[in-house]
């Protein structure tokens, strides 16, 4: 089950990305950003980099190092209820589990699967069909 949390929060995080200001100036891949510019650090973008998630667009459950993923940020801004955010979705994915079975998508997703949002992920719609366990 952790490991399919894991690959689930770098597959498609609940949060893609979010304000901050630079503390000093820095260069990234040629680009100059100068001290107190506003940047939008990608989470998504991150858990997608095929340098460090080889075929990344391919939900693995066994992805040895799925856990390295930026879902929840990074040092200083990393999400405090990050822990917490993680025992529930074991516990909901368990308890749905126990209850449910051949769970399986109705159709194709809509096109696009999101709706628009600069930070967050939310899925339109999920049309599923589950048999009680």
């Amino acid at each position: 089950m952790k490991s399919f949390i894991e690959e689930v929060l770098r597959f498609d995080a609940p949060v893609h990305g979010i304000l901050r200001f630079t503390k000093g100036d820095a260069e990234i891949a040629g680009a100059k950003i100068l001290k107190n510019t506003v940047v939008m650090p990608r989470y998504g973008a991150a858990n997608r980099d095929q340098t460090k998630f080889p075929n990344p667009d391919v939900f693995d459950i066994g992805r040895a190092n799925a856990s390295q993923h930026m879902s929840f940020g990074f040092g200083a801004h990393y999400c405090v209820g990050a822990a917490l955010a993680r025992q529930e979705m074991i516990s909901a994915f368990t308890a749905l589990l126990d209850r449910v079975t051949d769970i399986a998508l109705i159709g194709d997703m809509p096109q696009p699967a999101h709706e628009p949002s600069f930070f967050l992920r939310p899925l339109k719609q999920l049309p599923i069909t589950f048999r009680k366990a």
